[in-house]
């Protein structure tokens, strides 16, 4: 699941998040489809779950190097508001305004 999530981030740094696709993080991670798919069901899963997982991953390895005491707290902190951030934002057009830029973002959300 890991190497997964893993792929998903590469193939967002290379393709940005409209490339990110099942199809892009199996090539990338040389596993097929399904077994991504298995993993993650939909697209916003596997979206959510790599954004989640890089975010906690690089502030996680900052706080680490520096022998933050207070690293678990912060990561459980860190979570939350990944997981809140997401859930917030699930109607139609604030998804397309997260994914595709404020041009055309409603202003009724």
């Amino acid at each position: 699941r890991q190497a997964l999530l893993d792929a998903a981030v590469r193939v967002v740094a290379q393709k940005g998040l409209r490339g990110l696709t099942h199809r892009a993080v199996a090539a990338e991670a040389g596993v097929t489809q399904g077994l991504v798919a298995h993993h993650f069901g939909t697209r916003q899963t596997l979206i959510r779950e790599a954004i989640r997982s890089a975010g906690i991953e690089s502030i996680g390895s900052t706080l680490a190097a520096e022998r933050n005491p207070d690293l678990a707290t912060f990561v459980e902190g860190l979570q939350d508001f990944l997981d809140e951030t997401v859930e917030l934002h699930q109607c139609p057009s604030c998804r397309e305004y997260i994914f595709s830029g404020p041009s055309i973002h409603s202003k009724n959300c």
